[in-house]
């Protein structure tokens, strides 16, 4: 039977493009995209489905995935985070001083601590205000030519301690020059030692006098002698 008039006797092949990379042998697989015929080096692998690199989703797309920022973002990149560990290094070994420094400013004040209880065993009573600490180092700390009586001093090692003490100041300082700070109230119920810690700044207020409201603040260092 003749064919009809109009239909065409054959069907032509659409033509598809193939891959560009390099002559296909064999053919790998064809996108599922856009229909073109690729090679080994240019199929793509994505969710199960074959696509070539321009229908891959850009967040997946091989340049991305191969760094395609290029070297000059590495080195950027691998710079940042050599500071990164070179800034927290150094805060770390900061932190790592400033701490060691606050453990030897208590230790220091315990030691002190012991001398003032050496005091009060004798005398039945902590230092005045006063008398601070040229009680534990003389029995004539008032310099009024009256001993204090049962005063078997003196109860203080300053080089042992790691203490200086300065006649012209009236008072003990630390290895770094600090203050060493002290008060008792009269009834002798509320002593305690204070150093105003590694940045050598006083950051609680009232501290040193009655008005300290008993909690240290900042690296502040307090030694409770008697009270809370």
């Amino acid at each position: 039977m003749p064919p009809s008039h109009g239909a065409p006797e054959h069907t032509e092949a659409r033509a598809t493009p193939s891959c560009h990379h390099r002559p296909l042998s064999p053919e790998q697989a064809a996108c599922v995209g856009c229909g073109r015929s690729l090679c080994g080096a240019c199929i793509h692998r994505h969710q199960g489905r074959s696509l070539c690199q321009d229908c891959l989703p850009a967040s997946t797309s091989p340049a991305l995935q191969r760094g395609g920022a290029g070297p000059a973002a590495s080195l950027l990149f691998l710079g940042m985070g050599a500071l990164l560990s070179i800034f927290g290094l150094s805060l770390a070994l900061a932190w790592h001083g400033t701490s060691r420094q606050a453990r030897a400013d208590r230790q220091t004040l315990a030691r002190l601590r012991f001398a003032l209880e050496d005091f009060y065993l004798d005398l039945g009573r902590y230092p005045t205000v006063t008398e601070g600490f040229a009680a534990l180092v003389s029995s004539d700390p008032d310099l009024d030519g009256a001993p204090l009586p049962e005063w078997r001093g003196p109860y203080l090692d300053l080089g042992r301690q790691d203490l200086l003490w300065s006649s012209r100041r009236g008072g003990l300082s630390d290895r770094r020059g600090n203050a060493v700070l002290y008060y008792a109230n009269p009834q002798g119920d509320w002593v305690y030692l204070a150093s105003p810690g590694p940045d050598g700044q006083v950051e609680t207020p009232g501290l040193g006098g009655a008005e300290f409201a008993g909690v240290a603040q900042g690296d502040d260092v307090v030694v409770w002698v008697e009270g809370p």
